[in-house]
């Protein structure tokens, strides 16, 4: 008989139990929200918690990663930023401002000389 409780824990390269899950997903959630919450402030008062959010969410991400769990996600979002500017409008916004570095370093080097 399908448990919709320990379905998901378990589904992944890395079973956990019901309880295991629900702590590590609160706890994970809870400093997210956090994240978030400093992240709107710094919003309208930018001296206010500097980078706290992005570094909160990179950390979060590093944990997942470190727990194996959800392989499939990293690799499909591990291509770097460029994959997500295609979905985004269907072009390659990485790949436009990285034609346009090789130009900006020849224009720094010129105004070197």
């Amino acid at each position: 008989m399908r448990n919709p409780f320990t379905d998901h824990p378990r589904q992944t390269a890395v079973p956990q139990g019901y309880w295991q899950h629900a702590a590590f997903a609160f706890t994970q959630s809870a400093g997210l929200v956090n994240a978030g919450i400093l992240g709107m402030i710094h919003a309208v008062f930018p001296w206010l918690f500097p980078f706290h959010a992005a570094e909160h969410v990179i950390r979060t991400a590093k944990v997942l990663e470190r727990t194996g769990r959800h392989a499939e996600l990293f690799a499909k979002y591990s291509s770097g930023p460029d994959v997500v500017a295609k979905k985004r409008r269907g072009k390659d916004h990485g790949a436009s401002i990285a034609a346009r570095l090789p130009r900006l370093d020849q224009d720094n080097n010129r105004r070197a000389a």
